[in-house]
């Protein structure tokens, strides 16, 4: 809403000579009062100071009271907060553990357990109520909710906030199992297409989209590459090898280094210069010298493809795709998780277990 000259409406308005009409809501309760003042400034002040009384008149003590019992829930938070920032998780993470955080003593307590006001009155069945609610309520995916619960509870029974039973009941909840998502199977010839518009398109990310398509790396882990982690042949002047940081794995204390690199030192070294005097020390750069975010590349890269190939994916696909293309041509289990950096032999199983058309018409003509 503007006034007669324009301006954003500020709640003020001029109705006579020095007769200003002031509007505010607080709570839901509208106020509309005709005041005196010499400018509109002066009468925009009025406003402030009224809406200031109005809400200290209006805050009772029994509100307050009503809201003690949850400091708790607060105060937990705070320190899960400050845990979670000592340990220098990424902010999309720490948000995640924010909205579960939320939902869970505030959102699903309030609907479901009303009478709760603090850590001591939680019971294993408020967890197993959860999880009906969020899946047969919500209609949402329990699984990765489950994983950062299981986190939160364990820092709050740390802190000598929760018993151990409820740690004990989450650990025999287990974890939903994961289901296999279904990858489209696009033509080759499509996808090297794909790659020679991007490259003209967006170079930035090209780049790094290239470089996880040859690796199976995550997008995660890629963007946050510096390039100090390079260890470069000095006579050649080629990269060799890329000393991956445990801080940038998923899994923080195992080291996966990218021994091998064939095939890449172009855009290594091309990704080097793009970065040689910009302030930034990581690999990957986006076009105006800065950090490349993953999630303006995953964006790019979902909008790309449906244009360009009928399908949305995301860089993950490529991850499924080098796995999937390495079990099919009989390529050592060992080695494809080295270059993918997946410490887990369960993980790569799945990968390996996929069957193919052409892994199939192979089978049968070795029979």
């Amino acid at each position: 809403m503007k006034g007669t000259m324009g301006k954003r409406y500020s709640g003020v308005r001029e109705i006579a000579k020095g007769i200003y009409e002031i509007n505010f809501q607080i709570d839901g309760v509208r106020t509309q009062a005709r005041r005196e003042a010499s400018s509109e400034k002066e009468a925009y002040l009025i406003r402030c100071e009224e809406m200031s009384s109005f809400k200290k008149k209006h805050t009772s003590v029994a509100d307050e009271v009503k809201d003690r019992p949850y400091a708790e829930f607060r105060k937990g938070y705070r320190k899960i907060r400050e845990k979670l920032k000592a340990q220098n998780r990424p902010h999309k993470t720490i948000l995640h553990y924010k909205k579960t955080y939320w939902w869970l003593f505030y959102e699903y307590r309030k609907k479901k357990f009303p009478s709760v006001k603090n850590f001591s009155q939680l019971t294993p069945i408020f967890f197993e109520e959860a999880e009906n609610y969020f899946v047969n309520v919500l209609g949402l995916k329990w699984r990765a909710e489950k994983t950062y619960i299981d986190t939160i509870t364990k820092k709050l029974f740390n802190l000598g906030y929760v018993s151990e039973d409820i740690i004990k009941k989450l650990k025999e909840m287990g974890k939903p199992p994961q289901t296999q998502k279904d990858y489209p199977n696009i033509d080759e010839r499509k996808l090297e297409a794909m790659f020679e518009f991007i490259k003209k398109d967006r170079p930035d990310y090209y780049r790094a989209l290239y470089f996880i398509k040859k690796t199976g790396r995550r997008i995660e882990e890629t963007t946050l590459y510096r390039r100090d982690d390079l260890i470069w042949d000095d006579k050649r002047l080629t990269p060799l090898w890329i000393n991956v940081r445990p801080s940038t794995m998923k899994v923080k204390d195992k080291r996966l280094p990218l021994n091998e690199l064939l095939g890449l030192e172009s855009i290594i070294i091309d990704a080097c210069r793009n970065g040689q005097f910009k302030a930034e020390p990581y690999l990957f750069l986006n076009r105006k010298g800065r950090h490349l975010q993953q999630s303006k590349a995953r964006d790019y890269l979902k909008a790309m493809s449906k244009d360009y190939l009928g399908v949305e994916i995301t860089p993950h696909f490529f991850r499924h795709r080098f796995m999937t293309l390495c079990a099919t041509n009989s390529v050592s289990m060992r080695d494809a998780m080295a270059i993918a950096g997946i410490s887990d032999t369960e993980t790569a199983m799945r990968y390996y277990q996929h069957t193919t058309p052409q892994g199939r018409q192979k089978a049968l003509e070795i029979s």
